[in-house]
This record gives structure tokens, sequence and C-alpha cells, in this order.
């Protein structure tokens, strides 16, 4: 349910942000403390401001509302990925051992992936999920970035 959300809410939000001139990073949809936060990632080149992010919430939400792909409250929140960026060098790769990452992969679905980044190379990345290892090849990641969840 909750990719879905999160695929159904990237439709929308996307062209949005993009005609703000700004860049979409990331949507996620997740529950914390007994509530549910949508969570609306967006970035530029010299940098996000709050404006930004006040404009494009007000524009998403109004065009969630009228979609309605949630059918029950959330807070929205549009805001720049600040510490979650993409992981894109080796600095940050270094950086974000042994720290979770959510991985969104380059399938059909861009199916997301959240686990303890172990190790990485040139060719690929090793996650923790569940106590189970994964190798996922760079070629099968749409992107990876630090996710903020289980810290």
């Amino acid at each position: 349910m909750i990719n879905k959300i999160e695929q159904q809410v990237e439709k929308i939000a996307k062209p949005i942000v993009e005609s703000y001139n700004c860049d979409f990073i990331d949507v996620e949809f997740l529950k914390e403390s007994g509530e549910w936060y949508l969570r609306v990632y967006i970035d530029k080149e010299d940098g996000v401001t709050l404006d930004d992010c006040a404009k494009i919430s007000r524009v998403l939400s109004d065009e969630l509302d009228k979609v309605d792909p949630i059918e029950f409250s959330y807070f929205l929140e549009v805001s720049s990925p600040g510490e979650m960026k993409l992981l894109e060098d080796d600095k940050s790769f270094k950086k974000a051992i042994n720290k979770i990452v959510k991985v969104r992969l380059n399938d059909e679905n861009y199916t997301a992936i959240y686990g303890k980044l172990i190790n990485y190379s040139e060719n690929n990345i090793v996650i923790n999920v569940d106590d189970e290892e994964k190798n996922i090849r760079f070629d099968d990641i749409y992107f990876i970035r630090l996710s903020g969840k289980g810290r």
C-alpha cells in the first residue's frame, strides 16, 4: 500500500516541484509516533528556501485534495533532503557505512528497500535487510540516500 501511495504522489508532485525550478528528489509515506507523514523532498542548485517549500506545499496540498490518493489523515511536509541527500560519491558512501539507507530500485515499480549499508564497491552495494545481506548492483539502483529511519 505505502509504495503505491508514494508512486501516486510522485506522479502528482514531480511536475509541481519542477514548475518551481526545483528538483524532485523523493517522496516518503510513513508512520511516526502514531501519525502518518507524507514527506516530499526537493532540491535545487542554489539551495531550497523556506519560501520554495511553502509555495510547493500549498499547490501540492490543493492537488492532493482534488485527487485524494490517501483515504485517511496525514501531515504533508515539503523540505530539502538535508542530511538525507543522495549518495553519489565515495565520500558520501564512506560516511553512510553502518547507517540506514533507502534504495529505490530501477524496476517497474521503483521498489524501495531500507537497510543498513554494510559495504560498497565500484559495481554494487551490500545492505543488511532484516538480518540478511543483499548485494545490489548499481545498474539496478534508481537512487540511494540516507533514510532517516531507524536512528
